[in-house]
């Protein structure tokens, strides 16, 4: 492995991040790649109550008895022997109620389940190209996407693939470890209610599970850094499927151990200080758009609410400016992490191209193609 110079890999990804983002600079091609950026993955991932309590908010005086029938407001009906009928045909019409409600309820989550499952695997297999069509923008410096996402189907797919088998792994593993902590809870009584145990024997009892969940996330973030760092740049240039990828990385790992470690470091370090950076320029970016939107929100209000009495024209030009305000902000804001992602990517191909496995990802001409 050469000697790696972790400040000439920093200057060299800015320059990047410049020649990308900066060089000739084009709002069209600023917001494809946001576009891009933004379905890789790369610039960061209601209840249904029933109204049970409403029927004697009115009367604020009246206590409820324990049956389903109530009396109307202002007026308390004394229950008796003769009325018994009455309340076990309502004590009958509540379980009925209660019970379609519930059906209900299930359906409606069964269904939302769905729909969300679907749209998380949707929303997967598009990630699982379009890291492929960010790589080539920062490989070729160019915004294209309908070149490279017929380009990288195969690539994408084995991808998709594997990212579907590694999300499942990991599920099963949740599962395991909330099996674990159920089993050690069940035992040491402190699911059963009545048990006084303090916090530190709670924490005693549940201390390894804990740790095994750390260690377990800690693997899965590393696992996820190889993938997109380094086994997606060899599947591109090399043009094999994910398992291929997979095992020329391997190969090239074990003879860089120590270089991948001090990667992970540095940029674990790097993460950090572009999160407080990040996170510093949106808190102020949001407070001057909060600010700006207010001055104009406020002189609409003035101007058409108060001086014209003209409320309906005041809520639909509301409508009017607010849907396009709201989309300039979360392209404002997703627009601070963009270069960051480009630095990042970068990164990590300055470093595999520092590492002796003839991988050389920006031997390919600059400025191709660019939009």
């Amino acid at each position: 492995m050469q000697e790696i110079s972790i400040g000439e890999l920093i200057d060299n990804s800015l320059k990047r991040t410049k020649a990308v983002l900066f060089d000739n600079f084009s709002i069209k091609k600023w917001l494809k790649l946001l576009f891009i950026a933004w379905l890789a993955g790369s610039l960061g991932n209601g209840g249904i109550n029933f109204p049970y309590d409403k029927l004697d908010k009115e009367n604020k005086d009246y206590k409820s008895t324990p049956y389903c029938i109530k009396s109307s407001p202002g007026r308390l009906k004394l229950m008796d022997s003769t009325s018994a009928d009455a309340e076990s045909r309502g004590n009958i019409s509540c379980k009925l109620l209660k019970r379609y409600s519930s059906e209900k309820l299930r359906l409606i989550i069964a269904m939302a389940t769905i729909i969300f499952l679907a749209i998380m695997v949707l929303f997967m297999w598009l990630t699982s190209r379009f890291r492929f069509i960010w790589l080539n923008a920062i490989i070729r410096n160019t915004s294209f996407v309908k070149e490279p996402f017929r380009h990288y189907r195969k690539e994408g797919n084995s991808l998709f693939k594997a990212f579907i088998a590694l999300f499942i792994v990991f599920l099963v593993f949740i599962a395991l470890i909330g099996l674990w902590v159920y089993s050690l809870g069940a035992s040491s009584g402190i699911f059963d209610g009545g048990t006084n145990i303090s916090l530190v024997k709670i924490f005693s009892i549940f201390l390894l599970p804990l740790f095994v969940f750390v260690i377990l996330v800690i693997a899965f973030l590393i696992i996820n850094t190889a993938i997109n760092h380094f086994v997606i740049p060899i599947m591109a240039e090399r043009g094999c499927l994910f398992l291929e990828g997979c095992r020329r990385f391997i190969d090239i790992l074990r003879d860089n151990i120590k270089g991948f470690l001090l990667y992970l470091l540095v940029v674990a370090g790097l993460g950090v200080v572009s999160l407080v950076v990040i996170s510093g320029i949106a808190i102020i970016s949001g407070i001057v758009l909060i600010l700006v939107g207010s001055v104009v929100f406020g002189l609409m209000y003035f101007i058409i609410a108060a001086l014209l009495k003209a409320k309906i024209i005041y809520m639909i030009c509301v409508m009017i400016v607010g849907v396009p305000y709201i989309i300039m902000i979360l392209i404002v804001l997703y627009s601070i992490s963009l270069p960051f992602a480009v630095f990042f990517r970068s990164f990590s191909l300055y470093f595999l191209s520092n590492l002796n496995c003839g991988y050389q990802p920006f031997l390919v001409k600059e400025a191709v193609n660019s939009a």
